[in-house]
């Protein structure tokens, strides 16, 4: 995907937005919602603008590539951290097996603890490893987040 988004970003790589393949049409329309981070240029004069707004993708004189300063949103995996009565530790059953919870924080990729917060910004809210095991006892459900 970041080979991809590369390619987008080039100015001499512009086109057509009826004219890229599948493959590019996702990664605008992805990059769209993320603050209106297309570029459009009229082939008026080769006048190029920055759109301020997001983009409609319908007007065929507009050619579209992404601002250089765009960076794609990390894409996740997350895994909930249950209690597993045979070892008697907060963990996570995971694709390598079962890691403690003390143990994932060691892993590659491991971004933070977190649990759902429709209150927050982001729909979310970090947590120290400390206030993971308080947060489960108080029947809440925690993960762990690891970027892909």
């Amino acid at each position: 995907m970041n080979k991809l988004i590369k390619k987008l970003k080039d100015k001499n790589y512009v086109r057509a937005f009826g004219l890229m393949s599948p493959e590019e049409q996702e990664c605008f329309r992805k990059a769209n919602n993320d603050n209106a981070v297309i570029m459009y240029v009229s082939t008026e004069g080769n006048k190029a603008e920055w759109h301020s707004g997001k983009c409609k993708f319908d007007c065929p004189d507009y050619t579209y590539a992404i601002k250089p300063d765009y960076q794609p949103e990390p894409e996740y995996r997350d895994w909930v951290i249950i209690y597993h009565s045979v070892s008697g530790f907060l963990g996570c059953s995971m694709s390598r097996g079962w890691m403690n919870l003390h143990e994932l924080p060691s892993l590659p990729n491991f971004e933070g603890f977190y649990m759902p917060d429709p209150v927050v910004k982001d729909g979310h809210e970090y947590l120290f490893i400390g206030t993971v095991a308080r947060n489960i006892a108080k029947g809440k459900t925690v993960y762990a987040r690891f970027r892909k």
